[in-house]
């Protein structure tokens, strides 16, 4: 059995034998999900379209096989089937999570990849309480980033 589950303003989608099962906050119509409306979803559309390769949304909507009126409805906040908005993060080469939930950065897809000093820092977090945890990310995210 293949589980996987994430957030959805408190609502849930989840994969489950590889079928997937929507709880709440989606409408399934004609055997597609559809996210309902979300303004900050159709503000990351937007910057993600004007970052990408794609300057005319005629250009996109091709490409995406979908027509101009559904890639301006997007970009306004309006319902989207999950199959679309995984064709459009392909396709600006954009993270899904960041896409749709606002989660991570744009590029966060590209470097998932932990070190082993990462790895070792988050199995010693693991035995700490949750304060401790809470503590350290505070420090840690007070720390300037530094530049190469």
């Amino acid at each position: 059995m293949l589980r996987f589950a994430f957030p959805f303003h408190k609502k849930f989608l989840m994969f489950v034998d590889r079928k997937l099962l929507v709880i709440a906050n989606f409408n399934a119509t004609n055997g597609r999900i559809l996210m309902t409306h979300d303004m900050a979803r159709g503000k990351r559309i937007r910057e993600a379209i004007s970052r990408g390769k794609f300057r005319k949304v005629h250009a996109l909507a091709a490409e995406l096989d979908v027509s101009v009126a559904a890639v301006s409805r997007w970009q306004n906040g309006g319902h989207t089937s999950l199959e679309s908005a995984c064709a459009l993060a392909d396709l600006l080469d954009v993270s899904l999570d960041w896409l749709l939930l606002g989660r991570g950065t744009m590029d966060w897809h590209r470097n998932s990849a932990i070190s082993a000093t990462e790895l070792q820092m988050v199995l010693a977090l693991r035995n700490r309480s949750a304060a401790t945890r809470s503590n350290l990310a505070g420090l840690v995210e007070s720390i300037p980033p530094e530049h190469p």
